[in-house]
């Protein structure tokens, strides 16, 4: 899976490169009011530098608005 113009190795490689990392992880939680519902969820996560940043959010732009089987 890559993004964008990006393939699957090139995209690695960037998010090694610019980021501490990026993640994705899913959650689920009871309903705040009823006691038989739940909620569903996805937290995403990453962390950079400073001088790094405009670079994390351009891979998080490529990864939401041009996501590549």
């Amino acid at each position: 899976m890559g993004a964008g113009n990006l393939s699957y190795r090139e995209l690695s490689q960037l998010i090694e490169m610019r980021t501490g990392g990026m993640g994705l992880s899913t959650h689920v939680s009871s309903h705040h009011s009823e006691m038989k519902a739940f909620e569903q969820g996805l937290s995403f996560s990453s962390h950079c530098l400073d001088k790094n940043l405009p670079h994390m959010f351009y891979l998080w732009g490529e990864i939401f608005s041009r996501f590549v089987l």
